[in-house]
């Protein structure tokens, strides 16, 4: 990191960077056992849920503060690589994520991600079919509430 800083900038990166607004781990952070990665907040929004990092785990400023003060240290944590996030919400509405795969081995495409965990969760709904074809074709990442069919 600090070789590419120096690169970039012309210059060395600072040792130490206080608490504030131009600090990048934002206000809290969590170390990832003896490594130097980090779950931390960000003073760049841009890179939240995105591969903009050097490995760390940027989150909202909220979320990392919440983190922070109700995990136990040394509370074990699994990184999960997941192109397809699904979930039934008691209301009724099914939330689905879909984002760029973290490896470079391919691209999504709708007859490669279609499974039976998908299909049933889709259920027979022409319209959600729909939006999942268009992010499946262009993954965002973002949560997405799943339409309904007009006629049930």
């Amino acid at each position: 990191m600090r070789a590419r800083y120096l690169a970039k900038h012309g210059k060395a990166m600072a040792d130490f960077i206080p608490a504030g607004p131009d600090n990048p781990f934002g206000k809290y952070a969590l170390r990832l056992g003896t490594s130097e990665y980090l779950i931390h907040g960000s003073n760049k929004r841009f890179g939240i849920g995105m591969r903009a990092s050097s490995g760390c785990i940027r989150l909202y400023d909220d979320d990392i503060e919440w983190l922070y003060n109700n995990i136990a240290i040394g509370t074990q944590v699994r990184i999960v690589e997941q192109a397809i996030k699904m979930s039934y919400e008691g209301n009724g509405n099914k939330l689905i994520e879909v984002h760029q795969p973290l490896s470079e081995q391919g691209e999504l495409s709708f007859e490669v991600i279609i499974n039976p965990a998908v299909e049933k969760f889709l259920g027979q709904s022409s319209s959600a079919m729909r939006q999942y074809k268009k992010l499946i074709a262009k993954p965002t990442g973002l949560v997405t509430v799943l339409t309904k069919d007009s006629d049930g």
